[in-house]
This record gives C-alpha cells, sequence and structure tokens, in this order.
C-alpha cells in the first residue's frame, strides 16, 4: 500500500464517510452494540479531519458486505473529492462472498475512488476486495479512502481472504462469547490477528498499523519510539513468528521498517539477511526512499552499532522536510558501501512485486 499524505486527505468528504458508518452501524443493532463496546476501550483518535483511514480489522467488523470480485464496467464521474480523483462508477461481477448473502455471479454496481492516495489504473477485468455498505438501496464503499483493495495475485487474494475470514470469527466468537456470560480477551484476539494480517506484504500494513510505530518523520520515529508499555509488552510472544514473515516475505515500503521496530533486541541473522539485501535493493534508487534510512539505522544497531541521532524537522526546521529527508537518503548512499565492508556483507538484491 502507498504511503498517505496527509495533505491529500484533507477533502470535504468527512460527511460521506461518517453518513456510510453510521448507515452500516444502523443495520445490526447487536453488531453495533458489540463494536461500541470494543471499541470504547481503544485509544481515542485525534481531532484530525478526516480521520484516518481503518485496517481490515475495523473494515470487515464495519462492512455488510465483503466480495472479491472483477470490474465488468467502469464509467468515471466529473471529479466530486478535490485532491482525491474521480468518482468511478463500477458495476463489479461476484467471483466470491466473504461476507454478507450475494451470489457468485452477481452484478453489483457502486463506485472506486480512482485516483488519490490509494491510485490504482481502473480497468474492465481488474479484480478488487470491495467492503460495501448499502445507503438509500446503494452498495458504498464502508471507507472511501483506500477502502478497496486491489489484489494483483493469487498470493495476494488468499492474503485478503484469510485476514478478513479471521476479523470475522473474532468478532462472531466476541459475540456469542458475551451472550453466554463470558468475558473474552478481544485484545488478545487483535493480537493474534495483526501478527496473521503482518505476515503477509499485501496485508501488513493493517498489521502495524497502530502499534505507535508510525511516523512521517523516520528520524524522530526511530530515535523516539511511541510504542506504549503495553504495545511493547504484547509484542514480545510474537516476534519469533513476526521475524519468520518478515525474512520469508520482506516488503518495499515502510512497513518493513516498522516491523524492524518491533523487532529491535530480537536476534535473527535471517532477519538481519533479508534487511540487507532490501537495502541493497533499493539504495540505488533515485532517490532511495524515506523509509531505508530508518532500516539501515537498525540494521545498525542489530549488529552492534549505534548510530548516531540524524537531523530531524521536527527539530531542524530552518530547512524544509523534503530537504531533511534528503540530506537523510543521501547519507545512507554514501555510507552504505562502508558498513558493508565493516560487517563482510555480501547482500543480493531481490526483485520486488510489480507496483
Amino acid at each position: 500500500m502507498r504511503e498517505q499524505s496527509p495533505l491529500a486527505l484533507r477533502t470535504a468528504s468527512f460527511t460521506l464517510a461518517t453518513s456510510q458508518w453510521r448507515a452500516a452501524q444502523a443495520t445490526n443493532h447487536l453488531l453495533a452494540l458489540a463494536l461500541v463496546t470494543v471499541f470504547s476501550h481503544a485509544p481515542q483518535a485525534s481531532a484530525s479531519f478526516p480521520p484516518p483511514p481503518h485496517t481490515l480489522w475495523e473494515l470487515t467488523h464495519e462492512a455488510q458486505l465483503i466480495v472479491w470480485a472483477e470490474v465488468e464496467s467502469v464509467s468515471e464521474r466529473p471529479r466530486i473529492l478535490e485532491g482525491l480523483g474521480y468518482d468511478a462508477s463500477v458495476t463489479l461481477e461476484v467471483r466470491e462472498t466473504w461476507k454478507g448473502s450475494v451470489r457468485t455471479g452477481a452484478r453489483i454496481e457502486t463506485f472506486i475512488l480512482s485516483g488519490g492516495p490509494c491510485v490504482t489504473n481502473l480497468h474492465v477485468g481488474l479484480t478488487v476486495v470491495a467492503l460495501l455498505n448499502k445507503e438509500n438501496g446503494q452498495w458504498l464503499p464502508t471507507w472511501p479512502f483506500c477502502g478497496t483493495r486491489f489484489p494483483a495475485s493469487d498470493s495476494d487474494v488468499e492474503a485478503y481472504r484469510r485476514v478478513i475470514t479471521a476479523a470475522q470469527q473474532a468478532l462472531d466468537q466476541w459475540i456469542q462469547a458475551r451472550l453466554a456470560g463470558e468475558a473474552p480477551d478481544f485484545e488478545k484476539a487483535h493480537w493474534d490477528w495483526r501478527v496473521l494480517a503482518a505476515a503477509h506484504p499485501v496485508t501488513r500494513w493493517d498489521g502495524v498499523s497502530g502499534l505507535g510505530s508510525e511516523e512521517f518523520d523516520v528520524a524522530r520515529s526511530f530515535y523516539n519510539p511511541r510504542a506504549s508499555p503495553d504495545d511493547t509488552a504484547r509484542v514480545q510472544g510474537y516476534r519469533e513468528e513476526l521475524a519468520r514473515d518478515v525474512a520469508a516475505y520482506p516488503s518495499f515500503d515502510r512497513t518493513f521498517a516498522l516491523l524492524l521496530k518491533l523487532l529491535r533486541g530480537f536476534p535473527s541473522k535471517d532477519v538481519d539477511q533479508v534487511a540487507a539485501n532490501v537495502l541493497e535493493t533499493v539504495v540505488t534508487e533515485n532517490p532511495p526512499p524515506p523509509w531505508a534510512v530508518f532500516a539501515f539505522d537498525l540494521l545498525r544497531e542489530r549488529l552492534g552499532e549505534h548510530p548516531t541521532p540524524r537531523p530531524s524537522w521536527s527539530h531542524t526546521q530552518k530547512k524544509s522536510f523534503s530537504e531533511v529527508e534528503a540530506g537523510n537518503t543521501e547519507s545512507f548512499v554514501r555510507e552504505w558501501p562502508d558498513f558493508k565492508q565493516r560487517h563482510g556483507l555480501k547482500p543480493k538484491p531481490i526483485q520486488p512485486p510489480a507496483k
């Protein structure tokens, strides 16, 4: 998933997103009660406008209908969401229904944002994972900002199917236990789900999001970890599994660096090797992605070095954010050859998945 610009998300579409969420809650009083109870214990969102995008954990619980489908037709309308792109009216042919009761082969008319933070080339034949709610007789995306997913392979489809099914099963089991007068640990189920989602690159963001690890300023993120003591304690029992997943399925976005952060202090030669391979792959990009600097300093730490703090925009406001990022990535490119020589590393580039 592509990184999302805060500026791009400042649109007047908050009313639409809110009305869709409320419609989803109103359709099932039992589910609404369950969600209110569960999420009342979650950290409260900031007053940013609009709210941040939801993960598949929340989207699965909120959606009335979830389908894996193929785009049968596309009809673009005039631009309606400034800064995000076009509202494309699409007809979907359902391949599989993962939540709800729509039959295979049925046609569904809805819309997809064809531009913006999760831009994709909408075309006939494209397969999508659509999470929908019905409002005034019309199927609408449960969450318009990056709520529709676009699997690029059978492996992606299986990953989406697996995590969506697991999220729904977790809620169903929690509801049944509550009705039986029990007090199940829903937070434990959520953590289990996070690790399951983090296993595959296409759902990795959904797994690591919300663990207090996301910063746009990677230098500040590295030197001032935001993970709460509870998060740090919770992740301990999952690190062996996370290490295995990141080594087997490396990602080429900031989720890779965030996983390395969660694995701080956990020794694994496989993780060290895959981190070096990933960095060897992206160091030749012009310029390398900012998250690579974060991952590089984490790898240095893993191999016994003590990186000095890099310039951070929050502390160096004489320069623009982009200037600070550019300086840090240039330093990474210069330092990488010497680092490999110091540790006798011979990393091999990996072919990243097609974007």
